[in-house]
């Protein structure tokens, strides 16, 4: 005698639905291997809990933080998990903006990740001041409603004096 089994269902795209919540900057996003129609218990479950339907793409999370897992949740049944961030802001040379401040024959130079239009402040380098000799190397000091500025601090070269 022979013994059969049924083959596994393999889930479509259209029989398939997504949750996420986004907790802490990580979003976490379920795949349902069934539409959310068809588990009108789950959905109100999933809501109570801040799940909405769609994608963690969708919200700008698009960097996996921890590969795909499965977990099984109440009235929603066993699902596919995966954890996504956002992908980290790198500043082009355009979104920053350079200023400088002279006091006391020092120049301090900051550079800021964004643009300075629409701001009073001298825009600038040291260097076209004249001030060219680093005193004190860079540094990146963390401003509040700022963030991360680089500063650098410099001095005007000695001038040598002639002997006559």
């Amino acid at each position: 005698m022979t013994e059969y089994t049924k083959p596994k269902m393999v889930a479509l795209a259209a029989d398939t639905s997504n949750l996420y919540v986004v907790t802490k900057g990580v979003c976490e996003e379920l795949l349902l291997d069934y539409p959310l129609s068809t588990n009108p218990i789950g959905v109100k479950l999933a809501e109570g809990l801040g799940w909405k339907e769609g994608t963690c793409k969708s919200q700008g999370y698009t960097v996996v933080k921890t590969p795909t897992s499965t977990k099984s949740y109440p009235f929603i049944g066993e699902v596919t998990v995966t954890e996504y961030t956002k992908p980290k802001m790198v500043a082009l040379a355009s979104d920053t903006c350079t200023l400088y401040d002279v006091t006391k024959g020092v120049c301090e130079e900051l550079t800021i990740d964004y643009s300075c239009n629409g701001y009073a402040v001298q825009q600038g380098t040291c260097k076209s001041q004249g001030y060219t000799v680093v005193k004190i190397a860079t540094t990146t000091k963390d401003y509040p409603f700022v963030g991360p500025v680089t500063v650098t601090l410099y001095t005007k070269p000695k001038v040598a004096a002639l002997a006559v």
